[in-house]
């Protein structure tokens, strides 16, 4: 349970995942159980998707982080897409922009959940709030999870560790490193 012999939350943010983890794959399981979807990954197939995290209160203010992308199924399967993301906090704004490439895999009898691997060659950059800008390349590699509501519709969790040639991603302690780790809910959306 949350709730401590007192009615005090023990370790809110924590649990706070546990639960809405567990209320997704219980309405995955749940729907997955009554509904006949075919994931729409094939070639010729759009795609336009969304995703972000939130963190509260690190040592650098409330950070937030949005990605976006439009991407087409070159085979099946298999999806190249335009990239772009922004992430903020009270010390750096950073961006980013590239290309990459997604491969969908079906395995069988999973019905809706698709996973996934990307990769992506970026320009990344940052600006410093006391004035300072540095702009440089990078890769991104990511693999996730996706949960497919409807035949055109995906909810999806995403691991992503991108790598850059310079230090411009800022961490937590605000120093700057080559490399960052970010976790991202996302709505994936497919038309023809």
């Amino acid at each position: 349970g949350l709730m401590g012999p007192h009615g005090h939350q023990q370790g809110g943010e924590e649990n706070m995942t546990k639960v809405i983890l567990t209320a997704v794959i219980a309405v995955g399981l749940v729907s997955g159980a009554f509904a006949q979807v075919t994931p729409q990954v094939d070639m010729g197939t759009k795609e336009i998707q969304g995703s972000g995290s939130l963190v509260g209160d690190t040592p650098s203010g409330d950070a937030f982080a949005l990605r976006l992308g439009y991407g087409y199924f070159v085979r099946d399967q298999l999806q190249v897409s335009v990239v772009g993301g922004i992430e903020d906090d009270d010390i750096s704004t950073a961006w980013q922009l590239g290309v990459a490439t997604q491969y969908n895999v079906l395995p069988y009898g999973w019905g809706p959940w698709v996973p996934y691997v990307g990769a992506a060659l970026l320009a990344v950059g940052t600006d410093f709030s006391q004035g300072d800008s540095q702009t440089t390349a990078g890769l991104r590699f990511s693999g996730g999870m996706k949960y497919f509501l409807h035949d055109h519709v995906a909810l999806g969790l995403q691991a992503a560790w991108d790598y850059a040639f310079d230090d411009v991603f800022m961490d937590e302690g605000g120093n700057l490193n080559d490399n960052q780790w970010k976790l991202l809910f996302g709505i994936h959306v497919y038309y023809d």
